[in-house]
């Protein structure tokens, strides 16, 4: 099949999506792949120092993304829940799936080489339901160079349309999970990280988080998510230039070059999981989960 096409979100920070472009451009499929650009637009009120700050990101887009790319400038504020949403759904309607990008993380070499594989091969597997170009910082056992976890991750990804379209299907599940503690304890990853407290935020209008949101599908679903046995994006927006100004992230991973061989059958590995789970359990406690309770008290989620 044709290269998957390669959507790529952007705001207002330009050199950050300009070493974004310039790592994709590293990538060898990159020069037969179609890329989009999306490019939000100002804020309602924006400050003359911000609409200055989108132009450049968007001058900076068109200086070094490739001729062939599509560059969509939007003129008003979509905010990225919604841009993502509409964004992923017409590249999905258009071209059956899609590699997601937003403007803080940059590539290995190999990442389009591991995402554009990983798509052909899972594409008729319907309970995979995203590619994931992410790993956590873990080194898990088995043998083969990817592993299949229930859960998420939005930093460099790839979806196709017969999952994109369960957008939203996990939406009646709020109230069950709610009143079950069990199935609450599940989301959270065996009490690995406080999902739960997030979707509540989310259904109480606290936040706008697409993330959030599409893994209550996958939840719901029972779908599962391919990830690398070591990352081949990294995430380089914790500088406190992002929405959050976080400065550091205790999930950071360097982004390497991964090849695959071997790949997993559909399934989770209980050991993998639990891994996995321990290492993001102890990630949260050991700094980030003060940051993430002092963002949900500011939001009246916790007391």
């Amino acid at each position: 099949m044709a290269n998957p096409p390669i959507g790529l979100f952007a705001y207002n920070r330009p050199e950050h999506v300009t070493r974004a472009l310039q790592r994709l451009a590293g990538c060898p499929e990159a020069a037969t792949s179609q890329l989009v650009v999306f490019c939000d637009g100002p804020k309602p009120g924006a400050s003359d120092e911000a609409r200055d700050k989108i132009r450049r990101t968007r001058e900076a887009i068109r200086a070094v993304a490739p001729p062939s790319a599509r560059i969509i400038e939007r003129e008003q504020n979509l905010g990225l829940a919604k841009s993502i949403r509409t964004g992923v759904g017409a590249l999905c309607d258009e071209f059956g799936c899609a590699i997601i990008l937003e403007d803080d993380i940059e590539v290995s070499r190999s990442f389009l080489t591991f995402m554009n594989a990983a798509l052909e091969r899972y594409a008729d597997e319907p309970r995979v339901m995203q590619i994931s170009g992410y790993m956590y910082p873990v080194d898990v056992t088995g043998g083969d160079d990817a592993l299949f976890l229930p859960t998420t991750s939005c930093w460099g990804w790839g979806v196709w349309a017969r999952s994109w379209a369960k957008l939203g299907s996990g939406a009646s599940w709020y109230e069950g999970l709610e009143r079950d503690a069990e199935l609450r304890r599940r989301f959270d990853l065996d009490d690995a990280y406080p999902y739960f407290e997030m979707l509540r935020a989310q259904h109480r209008g606290e936040v706008d988080s697409w993330g959030i949101a599409w893994y209550l599908d996958i939840f719901a679903n029972g779908g599962l998510v391919l990830y690398p046995k070591q990352s081949v994006v990294a995430n380089r927006g914790h500088d406190g230039s992002g929405a959050h100004r976080e400065q550091s992230n205790p999930f950071e991973a360097d982004a390497h070059d991964l090849v695959p061989a071997r790949w997993p059958a559909v399934g989770v590995d209980r050991m993998q999981c639990t891994q996995v789970y321990d290492f993001i359990r102890r990630a949260h406690r050991g700094g980030l989960g003060a940051r993430v309770g002092r963002l949900l008290r500011r939001a009246g989620v916790m007391r």
